[in-house]
């Protein structure tokens, strides 16, 4: 008997030394102003103390801190927290678009991408969630000071870069499974393999001043054109700033670097590199490595071959599993997630549900844990939870905040029925009622049915 594990939502100032020198000889202080100007030349933000603030000058950052602020309380509800989670990623991907800008809002961008991500992992969506964190991640590195969030701005914002990595570590554990499901499945490509016709390009920068002690500027460019010229792709190694008059810092070139040469139409697909890496294998093409991990076949999505010669058919849209079509193992342990509507407002209940593809010839136990983000109040707790149409009953943790991450096991080693396995597709079902489902007793009195069942006392909480 294998295991199917059920997690119903898966949580998942320049400090000045000090010299005796007198006070005046201090420079002026730098006025807003100023510092607006500087950046919209295009030329960063130099001093320390102005990456720990959003500026509130009433425009467009004024916007994006309301949005944020707002979006923490509604972005776990249903259908506005899927119309905010859109809103907050558009707007994201605006003032993302210049480096340079986002110096002036830096713990808000983290915290942006930080509240994506719960959301998505709420609704069930791992991959997305562990890729907003990466995001967010990436933005902590311009702070900085440690890599730290300032205390007071991670509670004004509700961001840590601790939870942030915490959170990367336990998707990371979460999804290792299927990665390696879907590694085993990947085609063997041999290492040296060339597609005919593919017009792949490598690109660098290697900007170092010519007095530089690392001889980078000296051994990368040579070792990339033996690579590029063994395999006939395309070489741009950039000795200089490859726009200096576009306003982005050269640390910050390589994601518009490569965008423009995609942008070109020269090249299918245009391949980065640190200029502190060192190809040490030359005949490991970027073909065998497009091929094998890139190609249709290796992603979720596509379609089934069916048993009857010249057919196909539409794969089984399984979100809950990544999307993959092929059948599990027989020893595979599987895990598939369901999320859950916060403070449901319909008299007949509000029911979310996925579906896991298994081994019909295998059979399962089921182990439910219950993320408990936005379980809060009692209003938000679940009534019933159903695998393969049996019905398991209430999930209900107590979480102290509706941002408490952590699972609450629910149920294990339940048996899923065997005619729910036997079609391949087991249904998940989550039920949140918009009234309480739990009773005390109190008396011999009865206050009557609550969410269609009577119970002897008093109903409270709802």
């Amino acid at each position: 008997m294998r295991c199917l594990s059920v997690p119903l939502l898966t949580i998942l100032g320049a400090v000045a030394q000090s010299s005796g020198a007198d006070d005046s000889t201090k420079p002026p202080a730098v006025s807003a102003a100023f510092t607006k100007a500087r950046v919209e030349a295009g030329e960063g933000v130099p001093f320390f103390d102005e990456r720990f603030s959003c500026r509130e000058d009433g425009g467009a950052w004024s916007a994006f801190r309301e949005l944020v602020e707002y979006a923490r309380l509604r972005v776990f509800e249903g259908d506005e927290g899927e119309v905010l989670a859109r809103q907050l990623a558009f707007l994201l991907a605006d003032r993302t678009t210049n480096m340079t800008e986002v110096l002036q809002c830096n713990v808000g961008v983290i915290a942006g991408y930080h509240l994506l991500a719960r959301r998505y992992v709420a609704a069930g969506d791992n991959w997305k969630a562990y890729r907003l964190l990466q995001l967010a991640l990436i933005y902590v590195f311009t702070l900085r000071n440690a890599l730290q969030v300032p205390p007071d701005l991670a509670h004004d914002w509700a961001t840590r870069t601790d939870l942030i990595v915490e959170e990367i570590k336990v998707l990371k554990v979460r999804l290792g499974q299927e990665q390696q499901r879907r590694l085993a499945r990947l085609p063997e490509v041999s290492p040296n393999f060339r597609v005919p016709g593919l017009r792949v390009a490598v690109v660098s920068i290697c900007a170092y001043p010519e007095d530089h002690p690392l001889v980078l500027r000296v051994i990368t460019p040579e070792n990339r054109r033996l690579y590029a010229e063994k395999h006939g792709y395309g070489l741009h190694v950039h000795m200089k700033h490859p726009m200096p008059d576009t306003g982005v810092h050269i640390q910050h070139a390589k994601l518009q670097l490569v965008a423009d040469y995609l942008r070109s139409g020269e090249y299918d697909w245009v391949a980065w590199m640190d200029c502190d890496s060192i190809i040490m294998n030359l005949n490991y093409t970027l073909d065998s490595i497009i091929h094998r991990y890139a190609r249709r076949s290796a992603r979720s999505g596509g379609t089934v071959p069916s048993k009857d010669k010249g057919k196909k058919t539409k794969k089984v849209d399984v979100d809950s599993i990544g999307g993959e079509s092929a059948e599990p193992l027989e020893d595979e342990v599987l895990e598939a997630f369901v999320s859950h509507v916060g403070s449901c407002n319909s008299d007949e209940g509000c029911r979310m549900s996925a579906q896991v593809r298994v081994n019909p010839r295998t059979s399962y136990a089921v182990s439910i844990r219950a993320a408990q983000i936005d379980m809060e109040s009692d209003s938000e707790r679940l009534a019933s939870v159903t695998v393969g149409g049996l019905e398991l009953g209430e999930c209900n943790p107590k979480p102290e905040s509706d941002y408490d991450c952590r699972l609450h096991s629910c149920f294990s080693g339940i048996e899923v029925p065997k005619e729910a396995i036997a079609t391949g597709i087991v249904e998940l079902q989550a039920i949140s009622w918009s009234c309480c489902c739990v009773c005390c007793c109190c008396g011999c009195s009865c206050c009557g049915c609550c969410c269609g069942c009577c119970c002897c006392g008093c109903c409270f909480g709802c």
